[in-house]
């Protein structure tokens, strides 16, 4: 749950909002976010203002991935995924 604190520094403080990839269900946590409508035009703005910052270094993103590529386009996956390789035992 998240405390009315907690989201009026949100609007007063500057912040990034940082999703940790393949690891997480980061795309879950978006989507619960962009239900909110203010939120979600929150969000699209950030993004927006994120492309203009970016701007300069555009050719170096689309080198990455070969395409632009749009968060809020991705499909919430609640599960992240399982990670292989060898576990850790406990002491």
């Amino acid at each position: 749950m998240t405390s009315p604190f907690f989201l009026s520094r949100l609007a007063s403080e500057p912040h990034a909002f940082v999703f940790g990839g393949q690891g997480t269900p980061w795309t879950s946590a978006l989507a619960d976010s962009c239900s909110d409508p203010t939120i979600d035009a929150t969000l699209h703005e950030h993004m927006d203002a994120v492309g203009r910052l970016l701007v300069a270094v555009n050719a170096d993103l689309l080198a990455t991935v070969g395409h632009p590529v749009d968060v809020f386009g991705f499909e919430a996956n609640p599960r992240a995924p399982r990670r292989r390789g060898r576990r850790h035992r406990q002491r």
